[in-house]
């Protein structure tokens, strides 16, 4: 499938896509002040370590239900370094199981 584990998502990859793999292990829903949009922060895990995922309104409108806790997903996005930590814009999931 092409995944890279989580602990290859480094700063050295800011601005590269990514396609990583993992079971997500929260989800904080929350509605935008602009616009009152839905979107998530997702946290994912993997054997390695876990990251975070921001999914913005226009993504999480048309993937709203995989985004729940303890779903193995593949997510491909954009690798971002936000306040000295990563994260992935997420542009699309796909469900495992």
């Amino acid at each position: 499938m092409g995944v890279s584990p989580l602990s290859d998502v480094t700063s050295d990859r800011v601005g590269d896509r990514v396609k990583v793999g993992g079971i997500i292990v929260s989800v904080k829903q929350i509605t935008t002040k602009a616009g009152n949009h839905e979107m998530a922060f997702v946290r994912l895990q993997d054997t390695g370590g876990s990251i975070e995922i921001v999914v913005f309104p226009k993504v999480f409108a048309r993937t709203a239900d995989v985004w729940l806790k303890d779903t193995v997903v593949v997510i491909t996005g954009r690798a971002d370094e936000k306040e000295d930590h990563m994260t992935i814009l997420a542009d699309d999931v796909l469900r495992i199981s």
